[in-house]
């Protein structure tokens, strides 16, 4: 069915974000995990802000304070209830 085929096409598109696909050049790999990784957080995103109503940010974690031997990813998923003040902070960010 259609709806199992966007399953299994979202799972292998995360998988591809997390761990990459296949026998590559280490360019195309990250290439390739760069770009499956944009797309299911801005779904994930997408879905917080049309299913839940929250406001919603992806902001890059950098700069010094960033290690990422601690913290091996380097983007935070924000969100907040649309219209609370936490929201109104977010949108400022």
């Amino acid at each position: 069915s259609t709806e199992e085929d966007n399953a299994r096409n979202y799972a292998l598109l995360a998988k591809i974000a997390d761990v990459g696909l296949g026998p590559q050049t280490p360019t195309r790999q990250r290439e390739h995990r760069r770009r499956a990784k944009r797309i299911v957080e801005w779904d994930r995103l997408r879905y917080a802000s049309e299913r839940y109503g929250y406001d919603v940010r992806l902001v890059r974690v950098d700069g010094p304070l960033h290690d990422p031997m601690a913290y091996g990813k380097g983007d935070i998923l924000l969100g907040a209830k649309r219209g609370s003040a936490e929201a109104d902070v977010l949108m400022r960010i």
